[in-house]
């Protein structure tokens, strides 16, 4: 490996043993490799482990040894711990780490640097027991996996795509998120509560770029400043015949599914698409198209991060209203739906 890059064996689903001679070893559950280096933010590495192991970010910490110290777990618990073990086994081209259920009672470990070099400090409450870390931590088993919401099996940063788009819906970049937040919302003022108007709009924003380039560009050698640099811009053609195949599909999709539903096939998605459909037409009479627009925008802009903060919670109370509904359907089905007479629809092709 490289200087300031580890491999990681993340070790998960197994116990802890303490020896004779107080040291602890680790046996039994499964095991994957992940590249760590100095640069990885602790983050990301969760993120990975989540993905490998399918468990919550939330509900596990990361514990390792340190280089000839089989006594004491030390506990990662942000970017700077990260760095630190990176460093600590700079020497080593693998480490083992420990994916451990968290626990109200643990043990704390401070680091701090004493004489110029960085120790460890033990800070332990309440401790008896050379095993107590096992007790306090049980780890993850395999077949104690938490089952997330609608069967999924990935988190929610890996179910948006991961990477910058999926930072940036889940607000790990504040600042850019921020950002983009306040630019809608400041354009949706603009068109909602002044009366400013589409084509207005984009006449006057072209007219403030044009201003603004042709200015620089002539000014430029008076200020002895070299002219910008257009960048340009072309649009592939595969890009629009991409998006026209996905619009395309989308749009079959749909009108399968109406006719599949108008012809009486499915009682329950056809009251579900009606009660769908009466409740955005009464939304749609409480707001403007915009104002729809931007609350669109914002439900699928806040409620990603609303949810994997409240990720536990959230997947209770939908579980327990989606057992409700279900329940009061097959009441409804086996008193009213089941009399109601259907036609019968062969399944022959037409040639």
């Amino acid at each position: 490996m490289g200087r300031g890059k580890i491999l990681a064996i993340c070790q998960s689903g197994g116990e802890f043993v303490t020896n004779n001679d107080g040291t602890l070893s680790y046996s039994g559950g499964e095991a994957h490799a992940i590249d760590v280096d100095s640069e990885m933010s602790l983050y990301d590495l969760k993120s990975e482990i989540s993905s490998m192991f399918n468990i919550n970010a939330e509900l596990f910490s990361i514990k390792y040894f340190l280089p000839r110290n089989k006594r004491t777990l030390i506990t990662i618990s942000n970017d700077k711990d990260l760095r630190r073990m990176v460093n600590f086994n700079a020497n080593s081209d693998t480490t083992d780490i420990y994916i451990l259920k968290k626990a109200e009672n643990r043990i704390q470990v401070k680091m701090s640097e004493v004489d110029g070099s960085e120790r460890i400090n033990e800070k332990i409450d309440e401790y008896r027991g050379s095993s107590s870390d096992s007790d306090d931590e049980k780890p993850l088993f395999h077949n104690s996996r938490k089952k997330w919401l609608f069967g999924r099996k990935e988190s929610v940063h890996a179910l948006l795509g991961g990477g910058k788009s999926a930072d940036i819906i889940l607000w790990r970049n504040m600042q850019l998120s921020g950002s983009i937040f306040a630019g809608v919302t400041v354009i949706w003022l603009l068109f909602v509560w002044m009366g400013y108007h589409l084509l207005t709009f984009i006449c006057h924003f072209l007219i403030l770029l044009l201003a603004i380039s042709f200015l620089w560009t002539n000014g430029a050698s008076f200020i002895n400043r070299s002219p910008p640099k257009f960048p340009e811009v072309f649009l592939p053609e595969d890009l629009f015949l991409s998006i026209a195949q996905s619009v395309r599909y989308e749009i079959n999709e749909a009108l399968a599914t109406f006719y599949y539903v108008a012809c009486g096939k499915d009682l329950k998605k056809f009251f579900m698409v009606i009660a769908g459909l009466w409740v955005l037409s009464v939304i749609g009479s409480l707001f403007s198209f915009l104002t729809l627009i931007y609350i669109s925008f914002l439900v699928l802009y806040l409620a990603p991060v609303l949810y994997e903060k409240y990720e536990d919670r959230v997947d209770i109370v939908v579980e327990k209203a989606i057992e409700a509904i279900n329940k009061q359907y097959q009441v409804l089905d086996a008193k009213y739906l089941q009399k109601i007479p259907r036609r019968t629809f062969s399944n022959k092709k037409q040639h």
